[in-house]
């Protein structure tokens, strides 16, 4: 039974699942495996920025609308990687 003023706790994330807490409290494995992930995530951004903005910039293969194009969509993924990033960062407890 729930203590009074303490809703039950009927379903943990599933990030708190995996990280392995116990009964609602949140281990320092949670916070490593957060981190982790936050760093793959904000690892791949630059490497999609720079293979699709920065390379082809260089070497002038930007003309042409389908590769210009292609860039931006690349660049936003990038951009959409790191602020996956960020969100990820924001379950750290």
């Amino acid at each position: 039974m729930a203590a009074a003023g303490r809703a039950p706790r009927l379903l943990g994330t599933a990030l708190d699942r995996l990280a392995g807490s116990v009964s609602g409290t949140v281990t320092t494995v949670h916070n490593a495996r957060v981190q982790l992930l936050a760093t793959l995530l904000n690892n791949a951004a630059p490497a999609f920025i720079v293979a699709a903005v920065i390379a082809p910039a260089t070497t002038g293969q930007l003309q042409g609308g389908w590769r210009a194009a292609a860039t931006i969509a690349w660049g936003v993924l990038g951009a959409g990687l790191h602020f996956a990033a960020r969100v990820v960062l924001g379950r750290l407890r």
